[in-house]
This record gives C-alpha cells, structure tokens and sequence, in this order.
C-alpha cells in the first residue's frame, strides 16, 4: 500500500520496492547487532537471499543508499556495502550523503516525510546506465528511497526499483 500512496504522490514516478522481511523485534535486534556491534553474522546470513534476489534484474547497477559521514564515523561501515559485499555483489556508490540533519531513525513519521533532499550524484556516475536497483537496510516511509529515486530519474535513469531486508 506504500507503494499506491508514493504513486499517487508522484504520478509520473515508476514506484516498486520490495522488502525481505518485516521489521519486527527479532529483526530490529539482529539488525542493531550487526550495525552498532558490527555482528557479521546478519550479513551472512542475508548473503543467499540478497543474490536470489538481484538475480531477477542481472542488467540493472545496484546501489546502495549511503551513510552521513557522521553515522561512517561512528560505526566504521556502511551497512548496506557491507551486506552487499559479503554476498558478493557488485556495487556502485553513484550517491553521496550529503545530509547534516539527525538520522532518521530519530526522527518521527512526519519529520521524515519532511526532510530535505540529503542525496546528491557522485561525480563517478556513468551516464548511460538505464537500470539501477536501490539498497536499504529497512524501509520505514520510503521517504530515504524516494529521495534517492529522485536523484537517479534527473539524471535520465529510466528505471529504478529498491529493495531492503525489512519493512
């Protein structure tokens, strides 16, 4: 039903997503082990089901949603490139955070529908790529995703779906 609601926000938007899991308790906790305690495990554990995954678009670029240079500095990873990697999946990284706001996991529903673009293209971007798949750890109001959607469909990319591990 988010997707119907970003839709009819966005009507000239294609809008898909697909979410692994839902965000419960059990994946709350796995997912604060592996990003504040940098528990490795979760990534392995994804790793089969990240690949099945993608292997149903081979020819669109995955990216992965970026970290503020804060959130790098406190964790020393991106986990959404650490997933990735672990799965062996390649990757590009043709966003950059440029957010100075609070994460949004400390923001309530409203003021995360409100926030500013935080994305820009990185000057690394190949201009002719016409697919590219979005990654993020969890999907909350897909507000993260739709900016970074944004970004891409400027730069002429005409198709651009996400997926996470939880929603």
């Amino acid at each position: 039903m988010d997707c119907e609601k970003w839709q009819a926000r966005l009507p000239s938007e294609y809008v898909s997503h697909e979410a692994f899991f839902y965000y419960d308790a059990a994946l709350k906790e796995w997912l604060q082990r592996y990003k504040f305690q940098g528990d490795t495990r979760f990534a392995q554990i994804m790793s089969a089901t990240i690949q099945t995954f993608l292997k149903k678009s081979p020819d669109a670029v995955v990216v992965p949603i970026p970290v503020s240079e804060a959130s790098y500095a406190k964790r020393g990873f991106n986990q959404c490139e650490e997933l990735l990697r672990i799965a062996s999946v390649p990757y590009e990284n043709w966003l950059i955070n440029i957010s100075l706001e609070k994460k949004q996991s400390e923001k309530k529903r409203q003021e995360r529908l409100k926030t500013a673009q935080p994305f820009q293209l990185a000057p690394t971007f190949n201009k002719d790529i016409t697919s590219v798949i979005l990654f993020d750890d969890v999907y909350t109001t897909g507000r993260t995703l739709m900016h970074a959607k944004h970004v891409f469909a400027e730069a002429g990319v005409k198709r651009i779906t996400s997926f996470s591990i939880g929603r």
